[in-house]
This record gives C-alpha cells, sequence and structure tokens, in this order.
C-alpha cells in the first residue's frame, strides 16, 4: 500500500513539475505603440550608420574587407527590424479591423434596442 501511495506521488510531483515544459508560450494580447515607435527608430539609426560607414569608406578610415563585413552585419539588421515592422504593422491593422467591427457591433444593438421605442412613440 505504501509503495503504490508513494508511486501516485511520484508521477503527481513528476506531472506538475513537467506541466510548464509543455505548455505553449502566450502570445501577447495586447498591443504597444511603442514596439512600432521603438522598431521606427531602430530602423533609422541602421539607415544612420549605414550612411556613416559608407561616408567612412570614401574618406578612406575603412578599408573594403571592414567595410563589407560591416555593410552585411547592418543590411542582416535592418532585414531584421523590418521583419519586426512589418509583424507589428499587421498586428496594428488586424487590431483595428477587430475594433471596427466591434465599432459596427455595437451600433447595430443600439439601433435594435432603440427600434421598438421609436415604433411606440
Amino acid at each position: 500500500m505504501v509503495l503504490v501511495f508513494s508511486a501516485l506521488l511520484a508521477v503527481f510531483v513528476i506531472g506538475i513539475v513537467a506541466i510548464p515544459f509543455f505548455r505553449m508560450p502566450k502570445k501577447a494580447d495586447t498591443f504597444n505603440p511603442q514596439n512600432a515607435k521603438s522598431l521606427r527608430s531602430r530602423r533609422e539609426s541602421i539607415y544612420q550608420a549605414l550612411e556613416t560607414l559608407r561616408l567612412e569608406r570614401e574618406l578612406g578610415q575603412v578599408d573594403e574587407q571592414e567595410y563589407q563585413r560591416q555593410l552585411l552585419e547592418y543590411r542582416r539588421q535592418a532585414a531584421i527590424t523590418l521583419q519586426q515592422q512589418d509583424r507589428v504593422e499587421g498586428d496594428q491593422q488586424e487590431l483595428e479591423v477587430l475594433i471596427e467591427e466591434e465599432i459596427l457591433a455595437a451600433r447595430a444593438r443600439i439601433q435594435e434596442r432603440d427600434a421598438p421605442k421609436q415604433g411606440e412613440a
């Protein structure tokens, strides 16, 4: 009896410990406009760094090999930032559509509720 209870207790404890490892992470439910602003700011700083790098190469301060290495890194960072910005802007558009649908539904409910009152008067 003690052995069965101990085995059940061990399975229960292992299950409790293992549950967080099998859960899928939740997507954030709220849209944060700061994300869009920070991504735009990051994108602009990358573009500014690219321009500075180009000018430094023209002035001879950066050799061609270092220029190519940094250029590839800045382009990679810009691509990642643009992908993130597209995702955030897509989320923003989706949120705007959902809000518009909610507004239309609320207006329809108000009109349905007020329609009998207007007929009675």
